[in-house]
C-alpha cells in the first residue's frame, strides 16, 4: 500500500505510560523483555546545562554501552517533578544509529508518587474507571518458551497460553497492572503448508501474492532445520504478501497433537445426533458446521 503523500518519512517513536514506582517497573521490564533502557530527568539535565530548561527544548544523543547503542530524542520539561525512562530493543549496530532501535516504550515517574500512601495508582486502562487504553505488545520467536521464562521469573499472568480461544497469544501484568501482550513474531521458514477452500497448498519463498480463505484443516510448518510443526484451524484466511511474508489469521487453533482422538470421536457423535435430530433449527445448524470441522480434525489424526 503506498503511503499519503507527506508521510513517507513518519515512523512510530514511543508510547508513554505513567508508573506509580520506577524501581519494580524497571526490574519488571528488563527482567522480563530485556529491555535496554536509559533515563531522562529534568534535575539532571538542569544540573549538566548550568540552568533551567526551556519547555520546548529538544536535545537528542547518543549514549554507546558495548553493542547497544540507542539514539534518545526527548523533550525536556522544567523543575525536578518528574523522570523519564526510554526503554526498547536494540537490533544491532556499531555505531549510535537511531534505526537500530525498535519502537520505544516511555516510562513516565512523577516524583512522588511511590512514597504517597494515599495514591493509589494509575488506571491500567482495561478496568472501570478508566477504561480506555488496552495493553503493549511484544513479539517473541518462541511464545511457550517465553512465558516458562515469564512463570519462572514469579511474573503474574491475566491470560496464559492455555486460557481462553487463543492459544498463540500470552497477558501477563506489569507493576502498575498495566497489560503486556506476547504473541508469536515472523521467522523463516522453509515452507508452509495451508488447507485453502480451493486445495491443499504449498507456500514456499517468494510465492505471488495471494488471499485464501481456509477450510477446517491442518496448517504445516515446515522449518530451515527440516522439523515440521502442525496446527489444526477451524478456518481463516492466509495472506502472502509482496515482501515475501505470509500471515495466517484463524479463528481457532491448537498444536495437532494436543487433540485426543476418543475426545473428537465422542464429540463427533454428540454433533451428529443433534445435527440430524428434531431440535430446533439453530441448534441443527451449529451442530452441522461443528460435524464438518470435526470430521476434519478426525482425519487429520488419521493421517
Amino acid at each position: 500500500m503506498s503511503r499519503a503523500a507527506g508521510t513517507e518519512g513518519f515512523v512510530f517513536n514511543h508510547t508513554m505510560i505513567r508508573v506509580k514506582d520506577p524501581k519494580p517497573s524497571l526490574e519488571f521490564y528488563q527482567a522480563c523483555r530485556d529491555l535496554y533502557h536509559r533515563i531522562i530527568s529534568s534535575d539532571f539535565l538542569s544540573e549538566c546545562l548550568g540552568h533551567d530548561i526551556d519547555t520546548q527544548s529538544v536535545v537528542s544523543f547518543g549514549v554507546a554501552e558495548g553493542m547497544c547503542s540507542p539514539w534518545i530524542k526527548f523533550t525536556a520539561m522544567p523543575a525536578d517533578s518528574f523522570t523519564l525512562y526510554f526503554l526498547g530493543y536494540d537490533h544491532g549496530g556499531d555505531s549510535v544509529n537511531e534505526s537500530h532501535l525498535a519502537s520505544r516504550e516511555e516510562l513516565t515517574h512523577n516524583h512522588g508518587t511511590e512514597s504517597d500512601e494515599s495514591f493509589q495508582g494509575y488506571a491500567s486502562g482495561n478496568t472501570e474507571p478508566g477504561r480506555g487504553f488496552g495493553h503493549i505488545a511484544i513479539s517473541v520467536p518462541d511464545i511457550e518458551a517465553a512465558c516458562k521464562r515469564f512463570e519462572e521469573l514469579g511474573v503474574p499472568f491475566k491470560k496464559r497460553l492455555t486460557d481462553g480461544k487463543m492459544k498463540n497469544i500470552a497477558f501477563i501484568l506489569d507493576p502498575d497492572g498495566y497489560w503486556v501482550e506476547a504473541l508469536i513474531s515472523g521467522t523463516e521458514v522453509a515452507q508452509v503448508n495451508i488447507p485453502a477452500l480451493t486445495g491443499d497448498m504449498g507456500i514456499l519463498s517468494k510465492h505471488e501474492a495471494i488471499i485464501e480463505e481456509l477450510r477446517p484443516g491442518v496448517v504445516e510448518v515446515k522449518t530451515l532445520d527440516g522439523q515440521s510443526k502442525k496446527w489444526f484451524v477451524s478456518g481463516g484466511f492466509a495472506t502472502m504478501h509482496p515482501h515475501n511474508e505470509l500471515t495466517v489469521n484463524v479463528v481457532e487453533a491448537a498444536p495437532l497433537e494436543d487433540f485426543s482422538p476418543e475426545a473428537v470421536k465422542a464429540n463427533l457423535a454428540e454433533a451428529n445426533r443433534v445435527a440430524n435430530g428434531t431440535g430446533p433449527e439453530k441448534d441443527k445448524a451449529e451442530a452441522r458446521v461443528e460435524v464438518g470441522v470435526l470430521e476434519a480434525l478426525q482425519y487429520a489424526l488419521k493421517a
